[in-house]
């Protein structure tokens, strides 16, 4: 019978002690699909309102140009671009090419119908 030499493993331990308890803050960074209901819900509303910790992606920078196609008035603060101001506004008509962008944004019929 032949034994098989087993090479020997190291394992990196992390004791954790009890302390004070943490405090603090931490910024958490904007969903997509926490900001695409909340542009819809904000143009319902035709009236002035701020959305922070926006994203920039590309789905969310085509709804806030449907939005606006749409005839609301909005833009995004010059200190905090994740910041989006609706300032109001009424319905417009939007051009038939941004329908075609309306299709490709992730949920986009869920977060207008309801």
């Amino acid at each position: 019978m032949s034994l098989t030499e087993i090479p020997a493993t190291t394992a990196e331990v992390i004791a954790i002690r009890p302390g004070p308890p943490l405090a603090g803050a931490v910024t958490v960074d904007g969903s997509k699909n926490a900001a695409l209901p909340l542009l819809a819900a904000a143009a319902a509303l035709r009236r002035p309102v701020q959305l922070s910790n926006v994203p920039t992606s590309a789905d969310v920078q085509a709804m806030v140009t449907l939005v606006q196609q749409a005839g609301h008035r909005l833009a995004r603060t010059v200190g905090e671009p994740s910041t989006v101001l609706f300032m109001g506004g009424g319905i417009g008509t939007i051009a038939p090419e941004w329908f075609e962008t309306a299709g490709r944004i992730g949920d986009f019929h869920r977060h207008i119908q309801g």
